[in-house]
């Protein structure tokens, strides 16, 4: 621990005077849109398949306003999806459900070097399921469903206080050697699916809704336009406590944008999450989605 506070302050001596420069600008950027799905097949259909239909919305807003050494940023990132599954019991189904707010606060020491403080939520909008096929072979071709998540449960709010690498425009690095991290798991139907051995739900002790712990937090933000039509997007996270170093939580999300039109584009979606107090084992998603969306921005090219 003493490591790192020695460490950050010989970084800030080693910076030397800041050149006062005249940098003042406030870039936004909004998009919205609609991703969606369908597949049918006719009763003497011999190809095989399953009629379904999927929809999802998403609304993305960054904003980025630099003031001389000051800099404020935001990255807000929402999207709902479910798709209906026609043969079974449980007719709709969620497949995608993210709520990311991302705020932070700069202070340029001397470019690219900045201190900053963030405070970051995410959690999910509705409840998720686990779904297998039922066991009652009276039941045979239908499914039974578990409760295993809701809005802030699980929920993770970090405030991170360190320093900011930001050289490039397509590119961030944070380091937060000041981090804590709030665990919440506040429904009890949920509580009682997903209990470990231990009786702790998501990290969180048995009786309680919120854990506390204080870390290391390391963020890395990729948004690289390959051309005016294709764009990777993608967010690193990564969190320790300093108490039991050696066990961290690492998240990526990524997502690779082809635009067809002004208001069409294609897009893949990969999340990549290893959490111990959720899974032993790595988990991931992915996902294929062609939609409508409308977009504005003012932000430089990448």
């Amino acid at each position: 621990m003493k490591f790192f506070y020695i460490s950050l302050t010989a970084l800030l001596f080693s910076f030397g005077a800041y050149s006062q420069t005249d940098t003042v600008y406030f870039n936004r950027s909004f998009e919205g849109g609609i991703n969606g799905n369908q597949t049918s097949f006719s009763s003497n259909w011999k190809g095989g398949g399953i009629p379904s239909v999927a929809v999802a919305a998403f609304i993305n807003f960054k904003s980025e306003k630099r003031y001389h050494r000051h800099q404020f940023t935001t990255d807000y990132q929402l999207a709902f999806g479910q798709f209906y599954n026609q043969p079974s019991n449980i007719k709709w189904r969620k497949n995608i459900d993210r709520l990311y707010l991302d705020n932070k606060y700069g202070y340029f020491i001397n470019d690219p070097w900045a201190v900053f403080g963030a405070l970051t939520f995410q959690s999910q909008f509705y409840r998720g399921y686990k779904f297998d096929p039922h066991k009652n072979a009276a039941f045979i071709g239908q499914d039974s469903s578990t409760l295993i998540s809701n809005f802030l449960a699980p929920g993770y709010l970090d405030e991170a206080l360190g320093l900011e690498f930001k050289k490039y425009k397509w590119f961030t690095a944070r380091l937060g050697f000041i981090a804590f991290r709030q665990i919440f798991s506040v429904d009890k139907g949920v509580e009682a699916n997903v209990r470990n051995n231990d009786g702790k739900h998501y990290g969180v002790d048995p009786g309680l809704n919120i854990k506390n712990q204080f870390g290391l937090n390391v963020v890395l933000k990729l948004d690289y336009d390959f051309s005016k039509r294709v764009n990777l997007e993608g967010i690193y996270q990564y969190f320790s406590e300093y108490s039991n170093i050696a066990v961290s939580v690492n998240r990526l999300d990524a997502i690779f944008t082809a635009r067809i039109s002004s208001v069409l584009n294609t897009n893949i979606q990969t999340v990549i999450l290893y959490n111990q107090d959720q899974d032993l084992k790595t988990q991931w998603s992915q996902g294929l989605a062609l939609g409508l969306v409308y977009n504005f921005s003012n932000f430089p090219k990448k």
